[in-house]
């Protein structure tokens, strides 16, 4: 399935972005039914490759695994058994390394064995591991310092990290939380209250207008948003589209809603 999502990963982007475009077209119909069906076929696409998506990021179960090579390294002699047992079968690569070594087993040639691990999803650090890994049984190298190396590195990001994610996430939460979710509905239920008070005041209001403008802002609003975070273009075209898509649906459900209950 993972290397299913990663080979078509770009076609079933553009799926679900057709799916969003189409829920918001349905949405502005009424047709809530197939609003909803579009938006939550798209949403599990999303969801899905959001799930496998962790290229640039570290990851603890790259980090037991590179702690468990070094812990093992001078205690097990045999290579391919140190691998092995390295391994948390809950690791997320962990049946394709295994499958890989299979491979060695037949072909005696690790490059060619464990090249699939590189088309993978796997962090920068995961990648530097199964290349070690690769000369360590290609070439004989003793790849023990190199692993230490590695994991020193991995050591100063995540502490790096931890200092510094916390304050930003929560900032960042705040300000999609009022962008996607409050805007939207405090924009829906301002548009039902001025047409409401102007047909009460003969005045003419203009409800596509106001649509077509608040529209534009939120797209405006995600793309800035997620333009400088690090993320393929491709994703932050995704996610441009799944956070406008979310709270136009928001902003119509919330007039719907407010437009019922002053007429009733």
């Amino acid at each position: 399935m993972n290397n299913f999502l990663f080979r078509f990963k770009n076609y079933l982007i553009i799926l679900e972005l057709i799916l969003f475009v189409f829920s918001i077209f349905f949405i502005f119909l009424n047709k809530l039914l197939f609003c909803f069906l579009l938006f939550v076929i798209a949403l599990i696409l999303y969801l899905n490759i959001k799930r496998i998506e962790h290229k640039n990021k570290i990851n603890e179960n790259d980090y037991e695994f590179l702690s468990n090579l070094i812990y093992r390294y001078n205690l097990n002699h045999n290579k391919l058994q140190l691998i092995s047992s390295s391994l948390n079968k809950k690791f997320y690569f962990y049946n394709q390394i295994i499958l890989s070594i299979k491979l060695y087993k037949k072909s005696l040639n690790a490059e060619n064995s464990f090249s699939n691990l590189f088309e993978s999803f796997g962090s920068f650090y995961f990648k530097q591991i199964i290349n070690l890994i690769i000369q360590n049984l290609d070439e004989n190298i003793d790849i023990y310092f190199s692993l230490i190396e590695v994991k020193k590195q991995l050591d100063k990001e995540i502490k790096y990290m931890s200092k510094i994610s916390g304050n930003l996430h929560s900032s960042i939460s705040m300000i999609q939380l009022g962008s996607v979710i409050f805007f939207p509905i405090f924009a829906g239920i301002s548009m039902n209250i001025l047409e409401f008070t102007s047909k009460m005041n003969n005045i003419n209001f203009n409800f596509e207008n106001f649509s077509i403008l608040f529209v534009f802002y939120i797209i405006i609003i995600n793309i800035i948003n997620f333009r400088y975070k690090n993320e393929e273009k491709i994703s932050k075209i995704s996610n441009i589209f799944f956070f406008s898509s979310f709270s136009i649906i928001l902003f119509k459900i919330s007039s719907i809603i407010i437009s019922h209950s002053i007429l009733i």
